[in-house]
């Protein structure tokens, strides 16, 4: 009952990603048309931190290397002189060698070109045992093939994110370990990097995995640290007691806490996620240093301390536009988020794109990539530019060979006009 059969074409397989802790595949890769779209797909489908085992061998490279003719042809009489059974003799030679010749792999350097095109799709901690035969080959097994020996390629798929007990898989743009001790979250974490790496996405993840409420405070350049905590609301009061409103006496009734207040006056811990600090003036992080430390406020309108019922989860993201102050980071647990390599970042673009032409999806990386190195574009694009690019790319049914030479729909990629006009000039 635990196992299920199917048939399908290993490089498009009919699973959901993150489906399987290892694969194991025998002599598969060698007779492949596109072995590189396999290697990329067994890893989609691979749990984080799961192993792929790949059992294969260079067995038509003789069709192109005249000492492994050679060496093939001993083999032959080797099974002979030996008096064992000739595996070939069985199988129509002409007809296999005229498949092996319509496959690539045949023609390449083995397991070189297995082992960068593993690191190339993503895979971490890739090796060869190109021992491996001696254990698992019998010795008819040995004599019939000495001139093509079984290797085992291993690769791992990258670890999901793990914050407490929250797991963010891979493919949702985050990668890597934030341990905190005890596993218990006692400070803000500070999330910082260049734009478009998904830092917001980790206060999402933290509440949706958690179950808690998440609490959101954007901060735009004229932000003040006192909203956050609360507002006495002076306008409302004074329009209230000129039409002879009943409470106007209840000043507590014009306080209207901010995101900061909410999150303390919460009777369950909550996911306070303050966005984008960097974008306030430079006295804004030193101006919440207190109550973040000591997880209280004073309302001087009511005379009334507002302590946190429940330590709120604090996240804060930077885009590292400003310094923040050394007082402030050290209150913080940092975490710096790398922008994503090509690997990470296919899977990124494919849980948005279910149904992506592969060679568009292949030319409109490389330009992304190749735009991202011009060290004259001032505002790169980044990962949510590229997914608008491919949706416009897809809709607009731009043929993939007219991506690199005519860079259709740029003004999704580059907003400033001195970033277009350097990318006009490289084409």
């Amino acid at each position: 009952k635990c196992i299920v059969w199917k048939t399908g074409d290993a490089q498009a397989l009919d699973v959901e990603s993150n489906s399987f802790d290892v694969i194991v595949t025998r002599n598969v890769t060698w007779n492949l048309p596109r072995p590189d779209l396999a290697y990329r797909e067994w890893l989609r489908v691979l749990k984080p931190g799961g192993v792929l085992y790949n059992f294969d061998a260079d067995w038509y490279g003789h069709l192109y290397n005249e000492e492994k003719r050679s060496s093939y042809e001993k083999d032959r009489k080797q099974t002979e002189e030996q008096n064992v059974e000739d595996y070939y003799s069985g199988t129509d030679i002409e007809k296999m060698e005229e498949i092996a010749r319509q496959v690539p792999l045949s023609r390449l350097e083995r397991p070189k070109w297995d082992i960068e095109t593993m690191q190339k799709a993503g895979f971490l901690d890739v090796s060869c045992d190109e021992e491996v035969w001696k254990e698992v080959w019998t010795e008819e097994e040995i004599i019939n093939n000495s001139t093509s020996p079984i290797f085992l390629l291993t690769g791992r798929k990258r670890d999901a994110f793990h914050l407490k007990n929250v797991t963010v898989q891979p493919g949702q743009k985050w990668h890597g370990e934030l341990e905190l001790a005890n596993g218990e979250i006692r400070l803000p974490a500070t999330v910082l990097h260049g734009h478009g790496t998904g830092k917001t996405m980790l206060a999402e993840a933290v509440s949706r995995s958690l179950g808690k409420k998440l609490l959101v405070w954007n901060i735009k350049s004229t932000t003040k640290a006192q909203e956050g905590l609360y507002v006495y609301d002076t306008v409302q009061r004074l329009y209230d007691s000129q039409f002879g409103e009943e409470g106007v006496d209840d000043i507590g009734h014009y306080i209207k806490l901010g995101k900061l207040g909410e999150a303390f006056r919460s009777k369950e811990q909550v996911v306070l996620l303050i966005d984008e600090i960097d974008k306030a003036d430079l006295e804004f992080p030193n101006d919440l240093l207190w109550e973040l430390d000591r997880m209280e406020f004073y309302i001087h309108e009511t005379k009334e301390t507002v302590k946190a019922k429940q330590r709120p989860i604090v996240i804060i993201t930077s885009n590292a536009e400003k310094e923040l102050p050394d007082a402030f980071l050290r209150r913080c647990i940092f975490h710096y988020i790398e922008f994503p390599d090509m690997p990470l970042m296919e899977e990124i673009v494919r849980v948005h794109f279910e149904h992506l032409e592969e060679n568009l999806l292949k030319e409109a990386m490389e330009t992304f990539y190749w735009i991202r190195t011009i060290r004259d574009i001032r505002k790169k694009p980044s990962t949510s530019e590229l997914i608008d690019w491919l949706q416009a790319l897809s809709l607009g049914g731009i043929a993939p060979e007219r991506i690199r030479s005519e860079l259709p729909f740029a003004g999704v990629l580059l907003k400033k006009d001195e970033d277009l006009r350097e990318l006009k000039k490289r084409r």
